[in-house]
C-alpha cells in the first residue's frame, strides 16, 4: 500500500464493529447497575436541581408488580425564581397487575423562603 491511499474496506468495517460492541456492553452495563440499584435500595433517584428529579421504583404491592416512573418539569418559574410550580408525570409499566393502572399527572407550586423551597399548594389551571 502506498502513502495517500484510503484504509481498505475491512478495517473499516472492524472499527464500527468495535465501537458497535462497546456501545452494547455500555448499554447492558447500565441497564444492570439500575437493575442492582433498584434490588437493593427500591429506587433510583436522578435529581436535576432541588425541585426537578426523575425517579423509577420498584411497584411490589399485593397483587401488583413491575415498575413505576416520575419525571418533573417546570410549569412556571425555574429554581432561579422566587416562585415555581412544577408538574410530576407518574407511569407505571406493570407485568402482573390485579386491576387496571392509572398514570397520573399533578401541579404543585412552591416559593423560596430563606434558600429553600416552601409548597404553597396545587397549580391554578
Amino acid at each position: 500500500m502506498t502513502e495517500g491511499t484510503a484504509k481498505p474496506p475491512r478495517a473499516r468495517w472492524r472499527r464500527t464493529g468495535c465501537l458497535a460492541f462497546v456501545a452494547l456492553w455500555l448499554c447492558v452495563a447500565a441497564v444492570s447497575l439500575t437493575a442492582g440499584l433498584l434490588a437493593v435500595r427500591g429506587d433510583v433517584v436522578f435529581a436535576r436541581g432541588e425541585l426537578r428529579e426523575t425517579r423509577l421504583w420498584l411497584v411490589q404491592e399485593e397483587g401488583n408488580r413491575g415498575l413505576g416512573l416520575s419525571t418533573t418539569r417546570f410549569t412556571a418559574g425555574d429554581e432561579s425564581s422566587e416562585q415555581a410550580c412544577v408538574e410530576t408525570r407518574v407511569r407505571f409499566f406493570l407485568w402482573q397487575t390485579s386491576q387496571p393502572t392509572q398514570n397520573s399527572r399533578y401541579c404543585e407550586c412552591y416559593r423560596r423562603v430563606e434558600g429553600t423551597w416552601e409548597y404553597t399548594g396545587t397549580c391554578s389551571e
